[in-house]
């Protein structure tokens, strides 16, 4: 016995169809997530239960919040600039910070 739905049913139908192919691309992509993170900064997102869920708490997680990325490049900066040789210290050990410094910076989007 054929069953025939009208338009209207039709087109639920195919969300449904459509939902499910969403809800399948997203496992996926929450998987591949999952399996690339290295098992220290898995936890992190061990609770997500979709990809967008996990890649905002990466995302918080590295990046922080806008107001504090400003204030650790703005710190950064500061070091960066005050940064002296010390009579005790190597040219080695400064040149490591300095590198370390312009590394963090550039991290965080700062060109050095």
């Amino acid at each position: 016995m054929k069953t025939y739905f009208t338009s209207q049913e039709n087109s639920i139908v195919q969300q449904l169809r459509q939902l499910k192919k969403d809800q399948q691309k997203d496992a996926k992509a929450l998987f591949s997530f999952q399996q690339a993170l290295h098992d220290t900064i898995f936890p992190r997102i061990m609770e997500a239960t979709t990809a967008k869920k996990a890649w905002n708490t990466l995302k918080e997680e590295f990046q922080g919040y806008v107001k504090v990325h400003a204030v650790k490049l703005q710190t950064l900066r500061k070091d960066f600039e005050n940064i002296k040789l010390k009579d005790s210290e190597t040219t080695q050990n400064y040149y490591a910070k300095i590198k370390e410094i312009v590394n963090q910076l550039r991290a965080y989007g700062a060109k050095y």
